[in-house]
């Protein structure tokens, strides 16, 4: 598939990563990211060096597992071999490695661990789209002569020229030949006026940036680097992907669900108040038949009218089911988890954001379905605002 992006980030982050190629295909920018786009059957190593080679810009989500990891560092050494654009979308505060920091100090960073997630989103499309306005280096776009009339718009126009016999235009031995205008004049003219279009697009990208970074809390909530698949924002962020294999390595993708109303402020709402285990275990049932039912029917018009308004506006029906694609070509069915009581690994509870968090497992006769839920109060009621699912083969 043709791309002009290429996301490079650590198998734990891979919550954001599906965020962001998400809100960045909204916006019409072609993104390459593994494993959804290796092809089955292709040598790993050669397709990411391939999707690197052809790409204009690399984005890395820098994290702390980003930092440590050996196959970042490749992929970053071959962003720089072969040109390509990098830029560091940094997901938590931590300062890089020096065998990173050697190739990506000079870049452009972008700083993304204050809340919420989903501006931060927005300006990294704003500056990706006037990167990938500009000309190819090399292309014809860019070594193309200036349009004549770019200097009619500077000077009068000359008079015309009286009109000469063919022997007289030919002669070589006219006393005085008539000057052309000067080129150079206007020869840069476009590419000038181009750049400095540029500069002022990320000029303004930064400055807005800087704005809200100062206007952050002064405390803000870091992204958790932990396996477990978790929303690194509240839900006024677009939605998340992230897939893990099963038995039959089928790809199991999690991804938050919000509610269909406005969500509330925890601290307006009774958010103290954790419900007993059967309205915890009815909640989770609910969440995960609701999201079977999208795939078994292949369609995700319900699943996406129960979105929250804030995360309407970042995705449609169409980019959550290519979210989930493989998901649904491996044709993974838990349905059978209406019929088996859930155990829970620790106590439901209220943690971060007032979020009530569930963690747990259905034991079913061939597999062993792992969730981990997180629900937001809304209006009185949880609403699901972040979900992790694994099927592995049954350990009995």
């Amino acid at each position: 598939m043709a791309h002009d992006v290429f996301v490079s980030h650590s198998a734990k982050d891979k919550t954001i990563s599906n965020a962001l190629v998400a809100r960045l295909e909204a916006e019409g920018i072609r993104c390459w990211v593994a494993p959804r786009d290796v092809v089955p059957g292709a040598d790993w190593g050669e397709s990411i060096i391939d999707a690197i080679e052809s790409s204009r810009i690399m984005v890395l989500i820098f994290s702390a597992s980003a930092n440590g990891s050996p196959q970042i560092k490749r992929e970053i050494e071959r962003a720089v071999d072969k040109g390509v654009y990098t830029i560091p979308f940094r997901i938590e505060d931590v300062q890089p490695t020096k065998a990173l920091e050697y190739f990506i100090s000079s870049a452009h960073w972008l700083d993304a661990f204050s809340q919420p997630l989903g501006e931060h989103l927005d300006s990294l499309a704003k500056t990706l789209n006037a990167i990938l306005a500009t000309p190819r280096p090399g292309s014809t776009a860019e070594t193309a002569p200036p349009v004549p009339r770019q200097h009619d718009r500077v000077s009068a126009a000359p008079p015309p020229p009286p009109v000469l016999a063919p022997h007289e235009n030919q002669s070589r031995f006219s006393p005085e030949p008539a000057t052309p205008p000067p080129p150079r004049k206007t020869m840069w003219t476009p590419v000038i006026v181009g750049t400095l279009a540029f500069l002022l697009i990320v000029g303004v990208v930064v400055a807005g940036a800087l704005v809200y970074l100062f206007r952050a809390p002064s405390t803000p909530p870091q992204v958790s680097s932990s396996p477990t698949p978790t929303t690194a924002s509240p839900p006024q962020t677009s939605p998340t992907v992230t897939r893990k294999k099963d038995s039959q390595s089928s790809l199991i993708p999690t991804s938050p669900i919000p509610s269909d109303t406005e969500p509330e402020s925890p601290a307006a709402e009774d958010s103290d108040s954790v419900p007993s285990d059967e309205e915890v275990k009815k909640l989770v049932l609910d969440t995960l038949l609701l999201f079977n039912d999208a795939v078994q029917t292949r369609s995700f018009k319900a699943f996406h009218a129960k979105l929250a308004t804030s995360w309407k506006k970042n995705t449609t029906p169409e980019a959550l089911m290519n979210s989930f694609r493989e998901f649904l070509e491996n044709n993974v069915d838990i349905a059978e988890i209406a019929d088996v009581d859930p155990s829970f690994d620790e106590v439901p509870a209220i943690k971060e954001f007032g979020w009530l968090e569930a963690k747990g497992e259905y034991g079913l006769e061939d597999r062993d379905v792992h969730f981990e839920c997180k629900y937001e109060k809304e209006q009185s009621n949880w609403k699901l605002a972040s979900i992790g699912v694994e099927a592995t083969a049954a350990r009995r």
